[in-house]
């Protein structure tokens, strides 16, 4: 989404902006990156705190483990 919006910047400028092609690369390396790594970017809580964490990791840590099925007969 964000590589899309300087896309965008950049071409409606019609500029060689070299700040604006230095974020459009940096975007899509750790686009790269993410992809190759199973990872993702999440938030912390409820705080702004952000973490890259592998995906794998994630679905374990958010998923409630399994409670036991007790027979009462």
């Amino acid at each position: 989404m964000a590589t899309n919006k300087l896309k965008q910047m950049i071409n409606s400028n019609g500029q060689n902006n070299v700040l604006q092609k230095r974020q459009l690369h940096v975007m899509k390396e750790l686009n790269k990156k993410l992809t190759t790594e199973n990872a993702i970017i999440t938030q912390v809580d409820k705080g702004k705190t952000i973490v890259i964490i592998n995906s794998n990791e994630y679905t374990e840590k958010c998923t409630p483990p399994l409670l036991p099925i007790i027979s009462t007969y």
